[in-house]
């Protein structure tokens, strides 16, 4: 822990952060990833885990926030993406625990994923959009949800829309709503099935809202995509589920589908 030189009276402790064996006469720095906190050392110790050190170092250092070492470590290396060391001095990284990410090298903190997305492994570098037709509402998500009946979503969804007047869904985790076929109608948002057009209305095309009414001198059934004629000598008011036959001294006036009453019998 000393060394002699020409001249002196005595050998000369080697300071801290060098070391020398008996008989050197010259005093050798610590290598890097060792220390020597003490003055007249004979050897140089290793850097404990978490810490560093340059060339000639009386202490160790600790490793940054997002960065670890081994022991012996002349520098720190940087935790892989997925991973964190979230203070210093740390000898190990840390996996992202499920619904968080950390998406570079290096990070100190995991970041929780943000709503319509979500992780469900230890280790994730990034979160994954919901699928289509499910959705998530909240940050730090593992998992996802259906959306209910009646609505809809697209790829990384936080909520689920509703089905607009005309069309429906009908299962759970449905990406898209369909339009209601002729015949029937939806008349309200979220709606789960389409109701069929009721007798006296129509609706001839897809995505219809409601059902028209059928005119005067015409009738339907429940569900039809027309109104059919009521035929001679029988007549119908607007809306009407059937014809009504005009009776004895009764003519129907009027061509179908005009024909909404009958006038008294006219000799020509």
């Amino acid at each position: 822990g000393s060394v002699c030189t020409n001249g002196a009276s005595e050998p000369t402790k080697c300071k801290a952060g060098t070391f020398a064996i008996a008989g050197s006469s010259k005093c050798t720095p610590s290598p890097p990833g060792s220390f020597v906190d003490k003055t007249g050392s004979t050897s140089a110790k290793p850097c404990p885990a978490g810490t560093w050190s340059g060339k000639g170092a009386a202490a160790c250092t600790n490793c940054e926030p997002g960065t670890i070492s081994t022991v012996g470590s002349s520098a720190c290396t940087q935790c892989p993406a997925g991973s964190i060391a979230d203070r210093a001095g740390l000898s190990a990284c840390t996996k992202c625990p499920p619904g968080s990410f950390a998406n570079k090298k290096g990070s100190k903190e995991c970041t929780k994923c943000p709503a319509g997305y979500f992780s469900s492994t230890l280790n994730s570098i990034e979160c994954t959009p919901s699928p289509a037709g499910y959705f998530i509402n909240g940050v730090g998500s593992t998992s996802y949800n259906p959306c209910p009946v009646g609505t809809w979503s697209g790829l990384g969804s936080s909520a689920c829309t509703a089905c607009i007047p005309g069309s429906f869904s009908s299962s759970a985790g449905s990406s898209s709503c369909r339009r209601c076929s002729p015949g029937t109608f939806a008349n309200s948002n979220g709606s789960s099935e389409c109701k069929p057009c009721p007798p006296g209305r129509y609706s001839g095309h897809s995505g219809a809202s409601l059902c028209e009414l059928c005119n005067a001198g015409s009738w339907s059934r429940s569900g039809a995509l027309s109104c059919r004629l009521c035929p001679k000598g029988h007549f119908s008011p607007a809306g009407s589920r059937h014809c009504i036959q005009c009776s004895g001294a009764l003519l129907q006036i009027g061509r179908a589908p005009l024909a909404a009453r009958c006038a008294p019998w006219q000799r020509g």
